[in-house]
């Protein structure tokens, strides 16, 4: 071969690491860094455009089976490729802290509830919980659950001055989970604070002996977050669900 022929046949990878999540592993040099982020020792990995911060996730997704020989279930919560599921938050972001707050707590609840769901876990009243909301479907679709999630947690900006029922006194909700936490009347009617569902999320983990790592990719701030359940945190970090 000559060397214009093999100049023609070099191939420096796709123009983002999104492209090329089954070669990625080829190449992809495992750094101090990336063995920190493997291990679990880092939570938060911010970086502009172009970083790596993509290929770092990709690149642990391919690792779910090594992270489940550790005991540790993988769960991504953004697709690898493609439009993102969080698009419509740039044109349309929420409108109230509560609201913004609701929505990535009951998501993350949401996406741990489906993976419990699919290893059969025995977590029947997390999964009863959600799928009396319409947030738990038959056929799991990673863009269609973030919409029912972000449609729910729109009544979460709404808690703070709700109006009061005037036979019982209690606020009048258009689902039975609430970012607060409900009081006793409530909670006899089936209402359950986001909170709670997350309780029940740890437990059922513990229970079924798997650490859980999450891994949540946000585009747009340049940040890859990796949050944890079901396990005891270092002094200083901050738990994913307060």
């Amino acid at each position: 071969m000559t060397r214009l022929e093999l100049l023609k046949n070099l191939s420096f990878g796709a123009r983002v690491a999104e492209e090329e999540t089954a070669e990625l592993a080829k190449y992809f040099v495992e750094t101090d860094q990336w063995d920190r982020i493997f291990r679990g020792d880092v939570d938060i990995v911010r970086g502009d455009k172009g970083a790596g911060k993509s290929a770092i996730y990709s690149l642990l997704a391919t690792k779910a089976q090594n992270l489940l020989d550790r005991g540790i279930l993988l769960v991504t919560a953004e697709r690898p490729r493609g439009a993102t599921v969080f698009r419509d938050l740039v044109a349309e972001p929420p409108t109230s802290e509560n609201e913004l707050i609701g929505l990535w707590k009951l998501y993350i609840v949401t996406l741990v509830a489906q993976k419990i769901k699919e290893r059969g876990i025995d977590a029947k009243k997390l999964i009863s919980a959600l799928e009396d909301e319409g947030l738990l479907e038959p056929e799991f679709d990673l863009g269609r659950l973030f919409k029912q999630v972000r449609r729910y947690a729109r009544s979460f900006k709404l808690e703070a001055s709700a109006s009061i029922d005037p036979n019982t006194g209690a606020p009048i909700v258009s689902g039975k989970i609430t970012l607060g936490e409900p009081g006793t009347d409530l909670r006899s009617k089936g209402y359950t604070s986001v909170e709670m569902l997350a309780d029940l999320a740890n437990r059922a983990l513990v229970s079924g002996g798997i650490p859980y790592l999450g891994v949540v990719r946000s585009l747009g701030c340049g940040i890859l977050r990796i949050p944890r359940f079901g396990e005891k945190r270092p002094a200083g970090t901050v738990p994913c669900l307060s």
